[in-house]
């Protein structure tokens, strides 16, 4: 209720009477500060809408002590949890637990070794969450069973180039070599030039 909602039922007549205006406002703000104290006393009868001295009653009921670094939001949900009705522990209960708390993680089996592994990614969960998981497995999974409370970390996946070069190196040399006329002849007849080149060859004299 706001606190100068008196003041549109004022009649008319009253209109410019400072006392009958002030009035009113010192009334519209008691019953302001009534109906807020009022719908406060009604949101503490739900968990979920509870403040700071709302949960401390469920608390002092189900004789929970919590911690002074625990966040409202945190202190909540561990009253849901003891609230809830005894049911079978199963698989699927416990993934239904997890669901209603909003807690983003998944769970897996491995009924030989009686181990549940409970698996959660890095930045999905706040502090307060991952200790919410800690402590629906210590209040719900018998004496004879262990868990395993995993984070895993999202990275970019890796790209590794892979290549080969082969470098040569070519030296050439060349050998310089004085040929008699007959071993040219030779020479032009092993490369098919003899022909070409016969009257060539005739002029050369070493």
């Amino acid at each position: 209720m706001n606190k100068d909602e008196l003041l549109n039922y004022m009649p008319h007549w009253y209109d410019g009477v400072y006392e009958m205006e002030e009035l009113l406002k010192a009334q519209g703000a008691s019953l302001s500060k009534f109906d807020s104290d009022r719908e406060r006393t009604l949101f503490n009868e739900f968990v979920i809408k509870t403040d700071e001295k709302g949960i401390s009653v469920f608390e002092d009921q189900y004789g929970i002590i919590p911690d002074p670094e625990d966040s409202l939001e945190l202190r909540q949900q561990r009253v849901l949890m003891r609230m809830l009705p005894p049911q079978p522990i199963t698989l699927r209960r416990l993934q239904q637990i997890f669901k209603s708390l909003q807690i983003p993680a998944s769970l897996s089996r491995d009924v030989g070794k009686r181990l549940l592994k409970v698996t959660s990614w890095d930045g999905e969960l706040s502090s307060s969450q991952q200790k919410l998981i800690t402590l629906t497995l210590n209040c719900y999974l018998p004496a004879n069973m262990i868990y395993i409370y995993q984070t895993w970390y999202k990275c970019e996946p890796a790209r590794a180039w892979v290549g080969s070069a082969t470098t040569c190196k070519v030296t050439t040399v060349a050998h310089a070599e004085i040929l008699t006329e007959e071993q040219q002849r030779v020479k032009f007849y092993e490369f098919g030039i003899w022909q070409k080149n016969k009257q060539c060859c005739y002029g050369l004299r070493w």
